[in-house]
């Protein structure tokens, strides 16, 4: 794992306007408000908070969805706000975003096979002969198989759909991917087997991941380094064994005790 920062976000804030009912601003919150911390390459970086706490917005802003407001996100030490048309393609190329919902991530009307060797064409990754066994490697690498090209997306499970998803952010041969809430919309027992790939997965191509989860045991599995996020501000941050063994904040405190105990 290196030193040096690969991600890092700096002082960032977004503000949102709320309209009121005649359509025009009635207040300004601060979804992201003076957030700061860093990634390095081949981390696996963990950012937990309850619903509304601002780390989809992050996640948004990371993968310039939306501009901040205020502050510096470079990566790889360049500035990412200041990229340009060609620079941008690549920088998502790096960079993908997995969805918390597979069901509403995936378009309906394309074939397994179509959804994974349109990235593929668009971003000449593949061309002609070369696609289709792309496509093949990519649903073997994450558990899934020739049997699934000619599917829908609603004639898969919940997990295989994630799957799914997580094979078509690697058809671009990403260096970092952030993980938004992954695993919320399945099962337990097919949670499990999800962050089992996504270790897996991270080991055998060196990936780096940003992990956002309100799920503490979650973020126990996967991640070596947390950030605590509540109304919109980082509260606390450490190593794995700090925020979970001895959490400083009345609210990190609160997220602990409310999870099962955490067999070391």
């Amino acid at each position: 794992m290196s030193e040096v920062p690969l991600l890092e976000v700096m002082g960032v804030e977004k503000y949102i306007n709320v309209i009121g009912p005649l359509g025009k601003t009635k207040d300004i919150v601060k979804a992201v408000d003076g957030v700061s911390f860093t990634v390095r390459k081949g981390e696996s970086f963990g950012i937990v908070g309850e619903t509304g706490s601002g780390k989809s917005t992050l996640a948004r802003l990371i993968t310039k969805l939306i501009e901040p407001s205020k502050g510096e996100i470079r990566y790889d030490g360049k500035s990412i706000l200041k990229l340009r048309a060609e620079e941008l393609r690549q920088y998502r190329r790096k960079v993908q975003l997995v969805f918390q919902n597979p069901y509403g991530s995936l378009d309906p009307r394309q074939k397994i096979e179509s959804c994974i060797r349109e990235p593929l064409l668009v971003n000449k990754i593949r061309q002609g002969g070369e696609v289709r066994p792309r496509v093949l490697e990519l649903l073997t690498l994450v558990g899934l198989g020739e049997q699934h090209l000619e599917r829908y997306p609603h004639e898969l499970s919940g997990g295989q759909r994630q799957r799914l998803a997580v094979a078509r952010a690697l058809a671009l041969d990403p260096e970092t991917i952030i993980l938004d809430e992954p695993t919320s919309f399945l099962d337990v027992s097919i949670q499990a087997q999800i962050l089992e790939l996504l270790n897996d997965l991270r080991k055998r191509l060196n990936l780096t991941y940003l992990f956002i989860s309100h799920n503490l045991s979650v973020i126990w599995y996967m991640c070596e380094n947390v950030t605590v996020m509540q109304s919109g501000k980082i509260i606390e941050s450490g190593n794995r064994d700090e925020i979970f063994g001895n959490p400083r904040c009345e609210y990190t405190k609160s997220l602990v005790k409310s999870i099962p105990k955490i067999v070391h």
